[in-house]
């Protein structure tokens, strides 16, 4: 390695230390990066039981477990903070700029690989994914780790490499189930490079990938009493894309439209988390085989998501944190890569080898994400491939125009990329209004969960005027409003929330609140009693209920309802308090 090769190498990396210490300053005093939200929170949640050695939850796991486990790593050492999930996210952001350097060098050449990993030192997703507690950063790193293992396996006499390849596929399923595509794709390609021997090679790296992926699938046996290799997500998360309505699902978000949809589970199908996806992956499937030419055309427009530049949020914002940092308004995004990509894959084709497995790997990412619904953030899982294949093809591009030898002929370099374009920049399908901007909304949820009502008031109030029909900010705006004691305002925001969701039970135990504490009691059991036919076995309502009809001076309601607490499987502590009650009733 010559002197200058290594003073490139540390100027791309300094970019890359530089673009994220100024990313976390520039959002250090945003709500959004200070409260995780959604799967983030989720994920925070569950690295922080881990780091502090409290038992995991009974049951199969319901979102795949290696990222929290390394974020638990991290809070062991740094403390059980969001700014933990960061600063691991900044050493894998780190890491997976020199390995892409790496993997475009071995496939494309130097000049190539230096392009690579400059571009993903700013690149604007890479980092916007970084700045939330959240997997894409780890699988990113694993699937440069998959690439370059599977590489080497193939040219070197020693079996290491092959295992290795395999482990790092087996640590990508734990971190991204969706990637188990890609392992069938890597035992091809080795089997036919090696030739000697081949199936061998191949084996070994698909029994190292089961080996790392059984601990998981075994342990979800014994906690849940069910097969679920890594996680029971995939069949709502299918469903999602492919039903009637998947337009509308595919864009939700947890809040009480999603409640509206989780309802829809009959509850013998509620008994642990398999069962109910299941319930989910067969209504999908039965819609498939009742709707097949909707499901091809729902394939259809999903792929023109996937290749379009539109970035399609899912539970966050991106507009909210391009707002606060200029470092994320200015970097390169996927219409940076795009109008390339179909160069590239010719080009890396051409090369064989690796170049070919690059192309594999990239139609096996472009088909699993898909087959489900396209979001940034999965599109982002293939950044491995995407990147380097973006940036060879404008290299192809260039040396085709200047017609040096060997390069592809002009007309046809330049009839790729005008097709790239045309599938990446039109409005098709209307995906551009897909779905409506929401990060002031995410604002007010967050501003609220810190406590400060009087701003979250502010930004949901902006909210509900920018998006009426969004029910989660009138109710979210609802309780901040009640907490501030402005009854009147809560209870209309309520009956906003309750228009546009009726079948949940939510909004009406949210305006009954407020009738009580407006001393209208016999207005709030009517709004109790609403939604408790929407909910019948939620405990907390039928506590609550009774109560009422103990105040209305009721005995009899009030112990019936009390007894049918003890019928829904309450926790001990509201047991406790139903039979004080019902003992002092009679």
């Amino acid at each position: 390695m010559t002197r200058h090769t290594v003073l490139v190498g540390l100027s791309v990396l300094l970019l890359a230390i530089t673009a994220r210490v100024a990313l976390h300053f520039e959002l250090r005093d945003y709500v959004l990066y200070r409260v995780p939200l959604v799967d983030a929170e989720d994920y925070v949640e569950w690295a922080a039981r881990a780091a502090r050695g409290e038992p995991e939850v009974d049951d199969v796991y319901y979102k795949a477990p290696l990222y929290p486990w390394v974020l638990s790593l991290g809070m062991r050492v740094l403390g059980v903070a969001v700014d933990t999930a960061y600063v691991v996210n900044a050493l894998l952001g780190l890491l997976g700029v020199v390995l892409v350097g790496v993997w475009t060098r071995r496939v494309f050449g130097p000049r190539a690989g230096v392009g690579a990993a400059a571009l993903a030192a700013v690149y604007g997703p890479m980092l916007y994914f970084e700045a939330q507690a959240l997997p894409p950063p780890l699988a990113i790193v694993l699937s440069l780790g998959v690439l370059l293992a599977v590489t080497s396996g193939a040219v070197l006499p020693s079996w290491r490499a092959t295992v290795l390849a395999g482990v790092c596929t087996g640590l990508l399923i734990l971190t991204r189930p969706s990637f188990a595509v890609w392992l069938p794709v890597a035992a091809v390609w080795l089997a036919w490079r090696t030739r000697a021997r081949a199936w061998r090679r191949a084996l070994v790296l698909v029994l190292a990938c089961f080996a790392v992926v059984a601990p998981v699938t075994l342990r979800n046996a014994v906690r849940g009493g069910t097969f679920v290799p890594v996680s029971a997500n995939g069949g709502i998360n299918f469903y999602l894309g492919n039903n009637a309505e998947a337009a509308r699902t595919s864009a939700l978000r947890p809040g009480l439209e999603w409640e509206e949809l989780v309802r829809r589970v009959p509850d013998a199908e509620r008994a642990g988390r398999a069962r109910w996806d299941r319930w989910f992956a067969r209504q999908a499937w039965s819609w498939v085989r009742d709707e097949p030419i909707a499901f091809l055309s729902g394939l259809a427009t999903k792929t023109l998501q996937y290749l379009n530049t539109h970035e399609i949020d899912r539970n966050l914002d991106v507009r909210g944190f391009r707002a606060h940092s200029f470092a994320l308004r200015a970097a390169p995004r996927y219409a940076w890569l795009a109008p390339w990509l179909l160069v590239g894959v010719v080009a890396a084709w051409r090369r064989g080898g690796a170049g070919r497995l690059a192309v594999g790997l990239m139609l096996a990412s472009t088909a699993a994400t898909v087959l489900f619904f396209v979001s940034e953030r999965y599109r982002l899982d293939a950044l491995a491939v995407t990147l380097p294949l973006g940036v060879a093809g404008f290299a192809a591009t260039v040396s085709s125009l200047r017609g040096h030898t060997g390069a592809l002929p002009r007309r046809a370099a330049l009839a790729l990329v005008v097709t790239s374009a045309l599938l990446a920049f039109p409005n098709w399908a209307g995906i551009r209004t897909l779905q409506p901007a929401h990060a002031t909304s995410l604002e007010g949820v967050a501003t609220y969960a810190e406590g400060r009502n009087v701003e979250a008031i502010v930004l949901l109030r902006r909210a509900v005027l920018q998006q009426p029909d969004d029910a989660d900010a009138h109710y979210q705006l609802a309780t901040a409003l009640r907490r501030q004691n402005r009854f009147d305002e809560a209870l209309d925001a309520f009956e906003t929330a309750a228009r546009l969701v009726p079948g949940n039970p939510k909004p009406h135990a949210g305006a009954g609140l407020v009738l009580r504490q407006l001393g209208r009691p016999r207005d709030a059991l009517e709004r109790y009693e609403r939604a408790l036919r929407e909910d019948p076995r939620n405990a907390l309502l039928l506590f609550e209920t009774a109560e009422l009809y103990e105040e209305l001076g009721q005995p009899g309601e009030a112990a019936a309802r009390y007894r049918s607490v003890l019928d829904t499987g309450a926790d001990a502590a509201l047991v406790a308090e139903v039979q004080r009650r019902l003992q002092r009733l009679r």
